[in-house]
């Protein structure tokens, strides 16, 4: 029976050594490991906005500014659905949207999403 424990505490005994090259692989910068790409590029390209989708946000906005969240929240959605990709713009002022209208699920995942397209908004954090 002591064999059969001594066997069992042999590969454990080696498991330190490991763990510590897995931390220390870890602890590598990521601009020091060959061909990983800068943080910097890991954000979303945004595309200017159709002429349709423009008016849709700037109606929006104009009942956001009024506090008429319901018809601000129907005029993002067709600028959304007329939009060919969603832009910062879109995005974060949905997030605002829904944080107003009291669906803060919602409003984060927009926040989210926003945060693809320009990572060090400040705006976007704090309303996050």
């Amino acid at each position: 029976m002591l064999l059969v424990l001594g066997a069992l505490a042999t590969p454990l005994a080696g498991q330190p050594a490991a763990t510590a090259d897995k931390e220390q692989q870890a602890s590598v910068p990521l601009a020091d490991i060959a061909g990983a790409a800068p943080l910097t590029s890991m954000a979303a390209t945004e595309v200017p906005l159709a002429a349709r989708a423009a008016t849709h946000l700037a109606a929006a906005q104009k009942h956001f500014e009024a506090r008429d969240y319901a018809p601000a929240a129907a005029e993002l959605d067709a600028a959304l659905n007329s939009a060919a990709v969603p832009t910062y713009e879109l995005l974060y002022l949905l997030a605002q949207i829904k944080l107003a209208l009291l669906r803060p699920g919602e409003a984060r995942l927009a926040a989210e999403q926003a945060l693809l397209y320009r990572p060090d908004a400040v705006d976007v954090h704090v309303l996050l």
